[in-house]
Order: structure tokens, then C-alpha cells, then sequence
């Protein structure tokens, strides 16, 4: 003969809490009272009777000041009865059964009519019903399902310990003929893991014997489940209630217990079926009793012992929107709350489903209510930690997530672990307000690490760094003498501009911004202009790149005389006036003088009397010097105009010829001499032509 014992049989997590909380009441009040069985199961309820507890059937009926109520929980009104007129009350009601009142009430508040599979004279589903603000309808197999049809805005939930499949079938009918359907699987999952295994046991065995009370909902659930797999299957309260005939020496006999099922039993059943094969018993006898102790010992190890501290794996009984619960094979189930989960700001229902597998971290063995407190953030944290120094030592480049700004620096978070980067290494460049980097994701080395004071410090600084060190080595070898490139405005000073070429900065001097002259390097250019820039010289070791932006365009005075000759007309703009004459721009770089004797016939004594600043016309070029001076004369373009003393004319023209050639001549000298001398800035204006007006005051004072 062989035994088998089912994967999941005997006390549930909330049946054995149940029986805990109990005994542990009844050792502080012997005289204690409960309305109905604890659990269904009488060897329990005997022992308890034994203990002191006085059994009755009304509330109205309760003396005594220390009540018990039920696994299987209470209706609303007898709930409220109890607390207003009884002090000590030991409420044991199951865990999961608590939580679909929950639902239901939640749903029910919020319009959804209630729907019940199970036993409506269970009374779990009584209690379950008394927590609907709506009446609720409750229905026990596909056929009364089929009832339901038609309707709008429904919750269908079910007794813990209802049969899965059934409830399956009668969902998805529901579902399909009704509209806005919400399903909730709210049967205990240590019900249908006995359920599976009972299948599983049923299949491979001659006989099967079935532990529990006739009045256990889950009991008899899985003595249907197992009698329509296998005939030979037996619903016994202990094994004494079993004709012992019915078992042949050679059978393979399957044991398995419902939810109120103590363990005793299940060992008393093991001794007495090892015992009607005596004779092989005393062939093999070692054999057999390390195999009635290995399954005693299994049985006593059904419900591991857990720690604070302890990483272990578990399954997800059922998730909300708020918590994961998880079955640890304790004799209690876990809970995860959302703010204990790795993941941040994630509802629980996107990360796992009933039946997962998952490893969890023990915070605390109770949370008051039964729950064994766990934790995957726990869990990550620790895994995290130990990846930290690993990322350290290989000074590994990551990524956190700014999640505030604190005084002397930024908050970050990496994978769940809070850091800090102080404000001095958030950047290479100064940055005055940190609060743009608030929700941005930043690259980062740790550079301090103190797992026992949970202190993580990073650096951004050295990561950019690195990049800029990289950066300017391309550079460097990607910029080339007399080469054309682009780059960007950096910085503006008075002298230049720094242009940035990709990781190293070039200078453009303010010299070599135009080709004409300037007095601010702003009056061109502005920083974060991208511009092309000639690469004039180039020195690595000093760190030095000259640049040239005009350079990139060709010089004006060779585009003049290439476009221009003299007898030339163009039409020219007065961008400067003197006491000997105005300026006139021909072209961008290329200036002319206007003589004021060239201005008109008619005599000027002072050109601002005719002429403004910004006038536009034609005029006539006369010369172009090798010098880069250009003379005009607007007066040659106009017709001779007869004046009263006409016969002085001539003499006067001549005379302004004469001074013309005269200022021109010391001009030339005294331009050679002030190449020796140094020229202040305020003496220049923008153009080469300014130096007439130099040559012709030097003269008149000569004469003076």
C-alpha cells in the first residue's frame, strides 16, 4: 500500500488564524461565547467546547461580556450589535472574506448592483450579502446564472471557497448577456490550490479519503471534485468513520483535508492506513518508518516558519489598486502595500496578476490584523546596494531621476535608492538656479558610497567632463589650418569672441570680425549665433585656435576695383560729414570722399548745409588711389549753373583744385609720419578715409 498526500490540504492561513486568535482569547477569558461553529469542523469545535467556549445560536441570547465571532465573518447589523453591547470581542473573521466586504460594500456605494455565487444560506455569503447597499443576488450554479440577463452596471464576486470552474463558467455568461460587467475573483486561493491538487491526487490513485466536516462548504467542494474523477472517494470526519474493507493492501490510497481539517487528523488517518499493512510494515520496516515520519514531518512543515528580515518566495493571491496580497505558505498571507513596491507611481494591477511568482522581503510578521508585511522595494533595495559599489569601483556612468531641489544641491533617485549631487558637481559650468534640472533624468558616477548610513552622493560634473575631454580631442583633430568650419558663439569680450568648435573654444579678434573697422565685437556678432569661421592658426600645446570671420568673405577693395573704374557712376550713401567734405559708402568696406568743392556748381561753405547723413545719389568716380583711397564728384554729374561774378569762377575752381592737391600733398606726409607715431582709437572712424581729416586740420594750422 502507498500513501499520497495531496500538494494543498488541511488549515487554511485563515482557518489557522482563526483557531490562533481563538485560543489565545480564551486563555484570557474562560467564559467566552460564539453564535455558530468557529470553523466547520468538529474536532475543533469539541476541543474548543472543551476549552470553555459556549456555543449558541442567537445573539440576542449572549450573556456573556467576551465574544468570538466567527471565521466566517458576521452580517453588518449583528456586527454592530455586538459592539454596543458587549466589551471584549475577538473577531475572527478570515482575511479574504474580509476583503470582499470590502468590495462589495466599495462597489454597491458606487451604483453596482451585487452578485453572489455560492450558498446563500452559508453563512459567509449571509455576511458577504449584509455589506451590499442594494439587495444583492445570489446565485449557486450556471443555471440560475442563465437568469441573469439584461442588465446594466453589475459586481460579480464569489464565496471564498467556491469551485473555480463553475464560477468561471457563470461569470463569462454574465458577462456576455449583460452590459458594464466588473469580475472578481474572490475565491481563496487556498481553496482552489486544494481544489487543483485534489484533481491532481484523484487521477493517480485507487482511493481517495477526504478529511473534514459534512458542513464545510470547501469540504464537500472537494469531495465533488474528486468523486466525479475518481468513485472511490470518501468524505470521512477521521479515519475511524471509514469501512476498512474497502481498502486492499495493494491500493494506492490519496489523503487530502479541507480548510477546517486539523492536522492531527490527517496524522492519525497516515498511522492507522500504515498499520493495516502490518506485515509489509514489519518486512520493511525501516523503510516504512522513515516514510510514516517523512510525511508526519511534511505535514508538521506544511507551514514554513518565516523572520523579519527573511527574503522568501511567494504567489499573488488576489491585487487592487492598492495592495498586492501574496500566499507565503505561512499561517497568514502577506500584504504589499503600493508604497512598499519597487516600482514607484505604478498601480499594483499593471505589475502583477493571481498566480504570480515573486520573491518578497519580510518587514513585519503582523500588521495588527493577521497580514505578514512584505516588501519588493525592501527587496530591490538591497539588490541595488550591492550593485552600487559594483557600479563604483568600475566608475560605471548611470542615470537618476531629480526628484527635488534641497539647499547646497539636487535629490535624486536611482532605481529606488535616494542620492545627492551637491550643487558644485551638477555642472562644469556654473549653473546660478538648479530648478531646471527638477524631473530631469541626468548622467552620473558615484563618486561616495556609505551603505550603513545610506549615504549616495554623485556627480554629474565628471560625466560631462569626460564627454568635453572626448569632445575636444575629435576637435583637435578634426580642425585644420585654412580650413572653413562652423561653430557657435560662446562668450563675447571687448577684444573678440570665443567660438565654441565642438569641445574646445577658438578666438576670433575683433580685427578679424570685418573688413571694415568696429568699436564693439557686439555690433556683429551675439552668443549663440552659429557662424563659419576661417581657422588662421592652430597650437595644441598652448590650447590656442586663431580664428577669422571675415576671412570667409572676399575683401571689398578687390571686389571694387575688379567691379569698378574711374568715370565710373554709382549711387552712393553719406555715412560721415566733415568741414572739408562727406563720406559717401560705395560698397560694404569701401568708402569715397566727396570734396566739398565736388559737391556742387553752386560753392559750399560747409557740406552739413546741403547734405545729411544717410542721403542717397549718384556720383562719378574720379579716382582710385593704390593707397585704397577713392575720390568722387557729384558736381560733374550735374549741369553748370551761371552765377553773377561767373568771370571768378574759373579762378576759384582753380584755387580749390589747388588746395585739393595742397592737402592731399601734406596728407601723404603726414600720414608717413603718423605711422611712427601710436593712433588712438577715438581718431579712427570706420573707414579709411577717415585720414583725410587728420591731413587737412594739420595743414590749415601750418598756414595759420
Amino acid at each position: 500500500m502507498k500513501i499520497y498526500l495531496a500538494k494543498y490540504y488541511g488549515f487554511c492561513s485563515g482557518v489557522r488564524l482563526a483557531v490562533k486568535k481563538a485560543n489565545d482569547f480564551l486563555e484570557k477569558h474562560k467564559d467566552a461565547e460564539i453564535v455558530g461553529d468557529l470553523v466547520h469542523n468538529k474536532t475543533v469545535i469539541d476541543e474548543f467546547n472543551r476549552l470553555g467556549l459556549k456555543q449558541i445560536d442567537d445573539y440576542k441570547k449572549i450573556f456573556s461580556n467576551n465574544i468570538i465571532i466567527r471565521a466566517h465573518g458576521e452580517t453588518v447589523e449583528n456586527t454592530k450589535f455586538l459592539e454596543e453591547n458587549h466589551k471584549n470581542i475577538c473577531d475572527t473573521t478570515c482575511i479574504k472574506v474580509k476583503k470582499i466586504h470590502e468590495l462589495v460594500e466599495k462597489y454597491s456605494n458606487i451604483g453596482y448592483n451585487i452578485i453572489i455565487a455560492g450558498d446563500k444560506e452559508h453563512p459567509e455569503v449571509k455576511a458577504i450579502v449584509s455589506h451590499s447597499k442594494s439587495k444583492a443576488i445570489v446565485i449557486k450554479d450556471f443555471d440560475e446564472a442563465k437568469d441573469i440577463i439584461g442588465l446594466k452596471h453589475l459586481a460579480v464576486f464569489a464565496q471564498s471557497t467556491f469551485i473555480y470552474d463553475k464560477f468561471d463558467q457563470m461569470s463569462k455568461y454574465i458577462t456576455e448577456h449583460n452590459e458594464d460587467v466588473l469580475v472578481f475573483n474572490t475565491i481563496c486561493n487556498a481553496t482552489e490550490n486544494r481544489q487543483n491538487a485534489v484533481r491532481e491526487l484523484a487521477k493517480k490513485v485507487d482511493v481517495v479519503l477526504v478529511f473534514g466536516s459534512n458542513f464545510s462548504s470547501n469540504t464537500k467542494k472537494l469531495y465533488e471534485i474528486s468523486k466525479n474523477i475518481n468513485p472511490k472517494t470518501y468524505l470521512l470526519e477521521n479515519i475511524h468513520e471509514l469501512d476498512m474493507s474497502l481498502i486492499k493492501p495493494d491500493y494506492k490510497i490519496g489523503i487530502t483535508a479541507g480548510a477546517s481539517a486539523p492536522d492531527d487528523i490527517i496524522k492519525e488517518a497516515i498511522k492507522v492506513m500504515e498499520n493495516l499493512n502490518h506485515e509489509e510494515t514489519m518486512k520493511k520496516e525501516d523503510a516504512k518508518e522513515t516514510k510514516k515520519d517523512e510525511m508526519i514531518k511534511a505535514i508538521d512543515d506544511s507551514f514554513k516558519r518565516i523572520s523579519r528580515g527573511e527574503i522568501i518566495e511567494g504567489e499573488v493571491l488576489y491585487v487592487t489598486d492598492n495592495d498586492v496580497s501574496v500566499n507565503i505558505n505561512f499561517r497568514s498571507d502577506g500584504i504589499i502595500k503600493k508604497e512598499d513596491l519597487a516600482e514607484e507611481d505604478v498601480n499594483p494591477k499593471d505589475l502583477y496578476k493571481q498566480g504570480d511568482k515573486i520573491k518578497v522581503y519580510v518587514v513585519k510578521i503582523d500588521d495588527g490584523e493577521g497580514n505578514v508585511v512584505l516588501s519588493t522595494k525592501k527587496l530591490k533595495e538591497m539588490e541595488v546596494w550591492d550593485k552600487i559599489e559594483e557600479v563604483k569601483d568600475r566608475n560605471e556612468i548611470v542615470s537618476v531621476k531629480v526628484k527635488s531641489l534641497t539647499k547646497g544641491g539636487l535629490i535624486v533617485s536611482y532605481e529606488g535608492i535616494q542620492g545627492f549631487i551637491p550643487a558644485s558637481l551638477v555642472s562644469v559650468r556654473y549653473k546660478e538656479n538648479l530648478e531646471e534640472f527638477v524631473g530631469q533624468t541626468l548622467d552620473v558616477v558615484i563618486i561616495d558610497v556609505d551603505i550603513n548610513k545610506r549615504r549616495l552622493v554623485f556627480s554629474r560634473k565628471a560625466v560631462e567632463k569626460q564627454e568635453l575631454d572626448k569632445k575636444r580631442e575629435e576637435a583637435w583633430e578634426n580642425i585644420k589650418e585654412g580650413e572653413i568650419i562652423k561653430g557657435t558663439v560662446a562668450r563675447i569680450v571687448d577684444y573678440g569672441a570665443f567660438i565654441d568648435l565642438g569641445g574646445v573654444d577658438g578666438l576670433v579678434h575683433i580685427t578679424d570680425l570685418t573688413w571694415g573697422r568696429i568699436r564693439n565685437p557686439k555690433d556683429v556678432l551675439k552668443q549663440g549665433q552659429e557662424i563659419e569661421v576661417k581657422v588662421l592658426s592652430v597650437d595644441k600645446e598652448k590650447n590656442r585656435i586663431s580664428l577669422g570671420l571675415k576671412q570667409t568673405v572676399p575683401e571689398p577693395w578687390s571686389v571694387f576695383t575688379e567691379k569698378y573704374h574711374v568715370g565710373d557712376v554709382v549711387e552712393v550713401e553719406v555715412v560721415n560729414i566733415e568741414s572739408y567734405g562727406a563720406f559717401v559708402r560705395i560698397m560694404e568696406g569701401v568708402d569715397a570722399l566727396l570734396h566739398v568743392s565736388q559737391i556742387s556748381h553752386k560753392r559750399v561753405n560747409d557740406p552739413k548745409d546741403v547734405l545729411k547723413v544717410g542721403d542717397r545719389f549718384d556720383v562719378m568716380i574720379t579716382e582710385i588711389h593704390d593707397d585704397k583711397k577713392v575720390s568722387v564728384s557729384k558736381r560733374r554729374l550735374e549741369e553748370p549753373v551761371q552765377e553773377e561774378h561767373e568771370e571768378e569762377a574759373p579762378v576759384a575752381e582753380e584755387v580749390h583744385e589747388e588746395e585739393k592737391h595742397e592737402v592731399e600733398e601734406k596728407h601723404e606726409v603726414k600720414e608717413a609720419e603718423a605711422k611712427e607715431l601710436p593712433v588712438q582709437e577715438d581718431d579712427l572712424s570706420e573707414d579709411m578715409g577717415a585720414l583725410f581729416k587728420n591731413a587737412i586740420e594739420n595743414s590749415e594750422s601750418e598756414e595759420q
